[in-house]
């Protein structure tokens, strides 16, 4: 039985009605309550029914204003509950005390396997904490950390000011502890924090985008390289330039578990394309890689390209809003005439001309997998699209030109 009641404004009211109910319900498995404002009074009422509750398997509570308080009354929930699998915390307004509670609990929990803690206010405490719970904890496969304040304790003063936010040395280095440690999790969202180097590497100030240094992106990359478990990584939206993603391809060059990596909008440019292409040659698992506005040129779509005539796996590469031309493309061209598993290539707002893009259809014949082709907001005209034009008669993949 399932019971959606988000953005229905119950409030603190309405939640103590359904927390009564649910208290001796027998037969509810999931329930939304998101965007209802029930604050931590309705929390707290919420976490004295999941104590009792047995069937409950699903609860969303995102945006709901519930603070350290209402995660400190579900924390001791969790330590009870034996049959909640999936929790959404999303945008409450959950500090470093909140999380410290919440992490504690799920050392004790053994049903828990998603948790979805993104924009809150985490900082480098809440991820101390969580280090310690992941080493411990044996049932959390998907964990969202997406949008918080997890950032340098020490010579940095970290700036919040536009709503970036920062994973630095100290908090990077314990979640690469216990991504080290724990066997069980999957899935792990990172995105727009700020992994930096302790002291070496300032802020960026620039609305949205964040910088993952030298220290933080060398403590997650060792992780990865004894890690086991971990399928879905997201860094994206961190400025990890292109000491990050050396560090981060050395990791993936003896992993064997990661199956996503999003390193998006992290200004990597051509040296941190040439390094994850060395990756990519020697990696068998990676299926998809994000690595659109990134500052890559014609020189690392070349890299690239050498990797992909070699690469027998990776089945989507996204290299959107980059800097590549027409020298990118015809190597990209020649490598998709060797290459027998990519499915997605996204080459949307790059340089590419009208003769660069022929040369694509041309190699798009003797290619007997891509499915898509995106090459939108390029500089192709007429003749390129006449060049395309004939294989939606024969194999049809999705070519975007707009």
């Amino acid at each position: 039985m399932n019971l959606d009641m988000s953005w229905s404004d119950i409030g603190v009211n309405g939640a103590k009605l359904i927390a009564k109910y649910l208290t001796n319900n027998s037969t509810l498995q999931h329930l939304d309550l998101g965007a209802n404002n029930i604050g931590k009074e309705g929390a707290r009422a919420l976490s004295i029914a999941l104590e009792r509750n047995s069937t409950l398997q699903h609860l969303d509570l995102l945006s709901n204003r519930m603070r350290d308080e209402g995660a400190r009354a579900l924390s001791t929930a969790l330590e009870r509950n034996s049959t909640l699998q999936y929790l959404n915390l999303f945008g409450n307004s959950i500090g470093d005390e909140g999380a410290r509670l919440l992490f504690t609990a799920l050392e004790r929990n053994s049903t828990v396997q998603r948790l979805n803690l993104g924009s809150n206010e985490i900082g480098d405490d809440g991820a101390r904490a969580l280090s310690t719970a992941l080493g411990r904890n044996s049932t959390l496969q998907h964990l969202d950390l997406s949008s918080n304040n997890i950032g340098d304790e020490g010579a940095h003063a970290l700036s919040t000011a536009l709503g970036s936010n920062e994973i630095g040395g100290d908090g990077a280095q314990a979640t690469s502890t216990a991504l080290g440690r724990n066997s069980t999790l999957q899935h792990l969202d990172l995105s727009s924090n700020n992994i930096g180097d302790e002291g070496a590497h300032a802020l960026s100030t620039a609305l949205g985008s964040n910088e993952i240094g030298g220290d933080g992106a060398q403590a997650t990359s060792t992780a990865l390289g004894r890690n086991s478990t971990l399928q879905h990584l997201d860094l994206s939206y961190n400025n990890i330039g292109k000491e990050g993603a050396l560090a981060l391809s050395i990791s993936l060059e003896c992993n064997s578990t990661l199956q996503h990596l999003d390193l998006g909008d992290n200004n990597i440019g051509d040296q941190g394309a040439r390094a994850l292409s060395t990756a990519l040659e020697c990696n068998s698992t990676l299926q998809y890689l994000d690595l659109f506005g990134n500052s890559i040129g014609d020189e690392g779509a070349r890299a690239l390209s050498m990797a992909l005539e070699r690469n027998s796996t990776l089945q989507h590469l996204n290299l959107g809003s980059n800097e590549i031309g027409d020298e990118g493309a015809r190597a990209l061209s020649t490598a998709l005439e060797h290459n027998s598993t990519l499915q997605h290539l996204g080459l949307g707002g790059n340089k590419i001309g009208d003769e660069r893009a022929r040369e694509l259809s041309t190699a798009l014949e003797r290619n007997p997998t891509l499915q898509h082709l995106n090459l939108g907001r390029n500089n192709v005209g007429g003749a390129a699209r006449q060049g395309f034009s004939h294989l939606w008669g024969t194999r049809p993949p999705k070519i975007t030109l707009l």
